[in-house]
C-alpha cells in the first residue's frame, strides 16, 4: 500500500513536470537581460503557476541544473563615483613604477569588544506563573553592562610580497581612536612586521 501511495505521487509529480513548465519556471527564475532583478522567488513562481514550491525546486536543481547563489550587499556606485575613482586609478599607475608596487602596502584593522555580546531574544529568566515582573529583583531581571570597555585591535598589511602576521593591541577603555593613535600602532606594531617581509 505505501508503494502504491509513492507511486501514485512520483506519477502526479511528473505530470506536472512538462515541458511547458519547465520553460515557464525558466523565464521566472532568472532575471532577463534588458530587466535585471526581474527574476521571482520560489514562493512567488509557486504561486505564479500552481504548482508546489518543491516542484520548482526540483525543476530549477534536476531539470534546468541552475545553482541558487545568495545576494551580497554592496554600495551602488554613480556614473561620477566610477569614473572618479578610474582617473584615481590612472594617477596611481603613473605615479608608481612596475618596481615599487612590491612594495606598497594595504592595512586593515578591526576592533572587537572584550565586552561578550547579548542576544536579548536568548538572554530571558524564567518564572513562576503566579510571580508578576515587578516582584522579581532588579540584580535579577536587568543586564548591565559598563559604558565603555576594553577592545582588542586586530590589524594585519598585505602586499604583493606576502601578508604579516595578524597584530593583536588592546585598547584601553575611552581610548579616542584618531590619526595620531593610529598612526603609533603603525609605527610600533606593523612598520617592523612589514620590514620583516620586505627584507631589503
Amino acid at each position: 500500500m505505501r508503494y502504491i501511495n509513492l507511486r501514485l505521487t512520483y506519477l502526479l509529480t511528473r505530470t506536472v513536470l512538462t515541458a511547458k513548465t519547465v520553460d515557464a519556471v525558466e523565464e521566472l527564475v532568472q532575471s532577463q537581460e534588458d530587466q535585471p532583478q526581474s527574476h521571482l522567488s520560489t514562493r512567488l513562481i509557486s504561486r505564479e503557476l500552481g504548482i508546489s514550491r518543491r516542484t520548482v525546486s526540483r525543476i530549477v536543481d534536476d531539470d534546468l541544473l541552475l545553482k541558487c547563489l545568495k545576494r551580497r550587499r554592496a554600495h551602488k556606485l554613480t556614473a561620477a563615483n566610477q569614473a572618479d575613482r578610474l582617473q584615481r586609478v590612472g594617477q596611481l599607475l603613473q605615479r608608481f613604477s612596475d618596481s615599487d608596487v612590491d612594495f606598497i602596502w594595504f592595512i586593515d584593522e578591526k576592533i572587537f569588544n572584550v565586552d561578550s555580546p547579548s542576544n536579548t531574544q536568548n538572554d530571558r529568566l524564567c518564572v513562576a506563573h503566579p510571580v508578576r515582573m515587578k516582584n522579581i529583583s532588579t540584580r535579577r531581571l536587568l543586564r548591565t553592562r559598563v559604558t565603555s570597555s576594553q577592545s582588542l585591535m586586530v590589524s594585519v598589511a598585505v602586499s604583493n610580497l606576502g601578508c604579516t602576521e595578524l597584530m593583536f593591541m588592546f585598547v584601553e577603555p575611552a581610548a579616542k581612536i584618531n590619526g595620531e593613535y593610529y598612526r603609533d600602532v603603525l609605527m610600533q606594531k606593523l612598520l617592523p612586521a612589514i620590514r620583516r617581509v620586505s627584507g631589503d
